[in-house]
């Protein structure tokens, strides 16, 4: 019955083009589309409305790591980060949970102020919708932490799976896409490599303005290939966890969503970010 219900809704609003956003736009874009279908998915399959800043990723099989079908990998729906977590979330957090300073890296663009047990924060001028880097693994978790405190909602890190379906899995085409962006093939008007913009990009740079292309994955995610390595919560060896995505100095190579580096749980670097995962 719920599916009789989802499908009619999506015939009734499966049109675009207003001049305003038209009731059925879930998603802010002023389009109806497969975002605004994700978010109706995300309401019938869970109840729960998924945040505006995420978007659903359907329980389902997948072509991990591009195996063959006898090979594919099962995961429960969840909801991933649109983008990478910002420079000004990242310091709501140090203002809200942080007065010692545990999680602030000078390097981060945040500006620290006060004494030991009452520090505060401020991001630097032109930096808040940055992504947010010089974060460890440590730091990211805490952060999940913080926000599932704030919220009553189950925040964490991807796995490296998860990650990689979110990054490049198309269930329409049963396909894994090379890159983060439902392509094959990459240049600057996709992602942030090569260090062709000399430094990481804001979050929403690569939406289809200012001469760059729409270069979300089939689930709507932005900057899956490029910008950042991304912390993921799967462990490369020993302690080392898996990072995806390549970040805006790697080449290509770096930015297929099989791609993959480590790093120490406690390693702060300019290329090391991190995007969020809600459970449902």
């Amino acid at each position: 019955m719920k599916k009789s219900i989802l499908i009619c809704v999506i015939l009734v609003l499966g049109v675009s083009g207003y001049a305003e956003c038209p009731p059925g736009d879930l998603t802010g874009d002023c389009f109806i589309d497969l975002a605004d279908l994700a978010v109706m998915a995300g309401d019938w399959l869970t109840g729960t409305r998924v945040p505006q800043d995420m978007v659903l990723v359907p329980a389902g099989w997948f072509a991990y790591e591009d195996a063959d079908p006898e090979n594919y990998v099962f995961l429960a729906d969840f909801a991933m980060d649109k983008y990478e977590v910002t420079a000004a979330a990242y310091c709501e957090f140090l203002n809200s949970a942080d007065p010692d300073g545990n999680h602030w890296d000078s390097w981060q663009e945040i500006d620290r102020t006060g004494d030991p047990g009452n520090y505060s924060y401020e991001v630097q001028v032109g930096r808040e919708n940055y992504p947010v880097y010089y974060v460890s693994f440590y730091d990211a978790q805490i952060y999940a932490a913080w926000k599932s405190a704030m919220t009553g909602q189950n925040y964490r890190l991807p796995t490296e799976q998860e990650w990689e379906k979110a990054a490049g899995w198309d269930p329409v085409l049963n396909k894994l896409w090379t890159y983060g962006f439902q392509r094959d093939s990459i240049d600057s008007t996709w992602c942030n490599y090569d260090y062709y913009y000399g430094g990481s990009r804001p979050v929403g740079s690569f939406n289809g303005a200012g001469g760059t292309n729409d270069a979300r994955s089939f689930y709507g995610c932005y900057d899956m290939s490029g910008n950042l390595w991304e912390w993921t919560s799967s462990i490369f060896s020993g302690e080392s966890r898996v990072l995806r995505g390549g970040y805006w100095g790697g080449d290509a190579s770096f930015c297929r969503v099989v791609s993959l580096t480590s790093g120490v749980p406690s390693g702060r670097y300019y290329y090391f970010g991190f995007r969020l995962l809600l459970e449902l």
